[in-house]
Parts: structure tokens; C-alpha cells; sequence
């Protein structure tokens, strides 16, 4: 019968996360026979103790023996300590005769964890200034309209928008919660919050933060990449409650 491994984690530290303790993760997971099922952040608590904000990962695997090989194991054992002092988690392991995931819906949830993963890799790019990371995940003829900014035309211009931070030296840091996320097709649909902490060199912080509506769109290679995006503006708090 086949288990399921279903973790709920409040990560403090993403960058370090994604990092180190992530990637390691995803490997043992396939090399051992799991297979990921859901992989997400924002989770919303709507009843019942806990807080908002945790990612979700469900991860499916042959029968309960195969799970807790993977669990107990010393492979997992040498990289649990990846995640120890950078996130909290709630570990649940499930066993379940339900029908496995259709082609429609693997499609669907592996779309999901792509367009997620590109989102991480956004934030962990505007953070270290690499822009040329950036770059790559907007489509060439995409459209940007910043808040109370000109509508962006173009990979280029997106790109020269967000470059001034790095220029004059600021540091910018993101914090994002997933609001929605549809997926038709070579076309998906993310609605978020985003609370942005801009320091500049001399330590100052400021902090503005919004809500953005993205239009990704998937290439002939298999990625996703933004090719519509409107921001518009909320307070700091709002954004990050």
C-alpha cells in the first residue's frame, strides 16, 4: 500500500535552506523510490492550532517500509542537520489505498513545484545582485508593471529596473507568501504577497511591501519564466502577515 511522507515547515533561513538541506533532500527522496507530490509554500492554516506561511511538501513512496528506510536511514541521518536551527517542522507519515496521482494531475503538481522553485530562485537572485540569474527568468517579450511605475517592455528593461538596488549599493531581501496558483496549459497563474527589505550601505532598512499577479508562461525547454507581472501596493505588514 502506498505511504505517504507529508512535512509542514516554517524555514527562517530560505537561502541557506535552498542551499544545503533542500537539494540534499530531493536526491536521497529519488535515489530511495519517493516521489514528490506537492511541493509549496504559503500554506494557510484554516482551522486548528499552527501558524500561516509554512511550505508543504507530500512525498509518496511504495509501501511504509520504503518510508521509513528513507527516514531512518543513515543517509537522511547525515543531512537532517542541514535544517536544524533554520526551520521547524511537523513530520507526519501516512499510509493510503488511494488511487495514485492521474498524468493530468502529476503534470499539474510538478508544474506547481517548478514555478515555486523559479519563484525561490528570483528572491535568492535579487538578493545576491545576479541579475543575469534574473534575467533568465523572464520571457524575452514579457511586460512588468511596477507600482506606481512605467510599464516595463522586455526582458532588458526589467532587468535595468531592477539593477539600480545593486548599483547604488542596496541590499534587498524578499519575503513572499503564496495567496493562489493556477495552471493551464503552457500558462500559470500565481497571486502573491511580498514584503521587501531594502538596506543601503549605510545600514539604513526600508521596508515596502505588495501584492503581484504573474503570468508565467512555460518555453519549448521546459521552463517557466514570468511573462506578465502586476504589482500593486499593500503596508509592510499586511504584506507579510
Amino acid at each position: 500500500m502506498p505511504a505517504y511522507l507529508i512535512v509542514v515547515a516554517h524555514v527562517h533561513d530560505r537561502d541557506a535552506f535552498l542551499r544545503g538541506y533542500a537539494p540534499a533532500a530531493a536526491e536521497l527522496v529519488e535515489r530511495l523510490g519517493g516521489q514528490y507530490v506537492v511541493r509549496a509554500p504559503g500554506a494557510v492554516v484554516l482551522e486548528g492550532a499552527g501558524r500561516d506561511g509554512g511550505s508543504v511538501v507530500v512525498s509518496q513512496w511504495p509501501d511504509m517500509a520504503a518510508l521509513r528506510a528513507f527516514w531512518d536511514g543513515p543517509d537522511y541521518a547525515r543531512i537532517r542537520p542541514l535544517r536544524e536551527g533554520i526551520a521547524d517542522c511537523q513530520v507526519l507519515a501516512v499510509e493510503s489505498a488511494a488511487a495514485p496521482v492521474g498524468d493530468g494531475e502529476a503534470e499539474r503538481a510538478a508544474a506547481i513545484a517548478d514555478i515555486v522553485a523559479a519563484g525561490e530562485r528570483w528572491k535568492a537572485a535579487y538578493a545576491g545582485g545576479d541579475m543575469a540569474a534574473m534575467r533568465d527568468l523572464y520571457e524575452p517579450d514579457c511586460l512588468v508593471s511596477p507600482n506606481a511605475g512605467p510599464l516595463l517592455h522586455g526582458a532588458d528593461a526589467v532587468i535595468e529596473h531592477f539593477a539600480r538596488h545593486a548599483r547604488s549599493g542596496n541590499r534587498v531581501q524578499v519575503e513572499s507568501a503564496l495567496e493562489s496558483i493556477e495552471v493551464e496549459g503552457a500558462r500559470a497563474y500565481v497571486m502573491l504577497r511580498f514584503a521587501m527589505t531594502i538596506t543601503s550601505p549605510q545600514g539604513d532598512p526600508r521596508r515596502v511591501g505588495g501584492r503581484t499577479l504573474l503570468v508565467y508562461r512555460r518555453g519549448q525547454d521546459g521552463g517557466w519564466r514570468v511573462w506578465r507581472d502586476m504589482d500593486n501596493s499593500l503596508s509592510p505588514d499586511e504584506a507579510a502577515g
